[in-house]
């Protein structure tokens, strides 16, 4: 996982460049410096974005492109 020092656009945490739905899954197991970080779900994106961006239905095309991202557990 490559790291990105970016401002978080989408409430995130950590932000990575590369790593997708597409290839890490729930249970997948990574490392971030010392930390061991487990995929633990999908990310279900909530009203705030729309607010925020003021586009009314933005959660519902970001839920349609089917990259919506995940939560780690720390």
């Amino acid at each position: 996982m490559k790291n990105s020092v970016e401002t978080a656009l989408f409430g995130e945490n950590i932000t990575s460049i590369g790593l997708t739905e597409e290839n890490a899954h729930v249970g997948d197991v990574f490392a971030f410096g010392e930390a061991v970080i487990p995929v633990s779900e999908p990310r279900n994106p909530c009203y705030k974005f729309a607010a925020k961006y003021k586009v009314p239905d933005m959660v519902i095309k970001m839920r349609d492109t089917g990259y919506t991202g995940f939560l780690f557990r720390v």
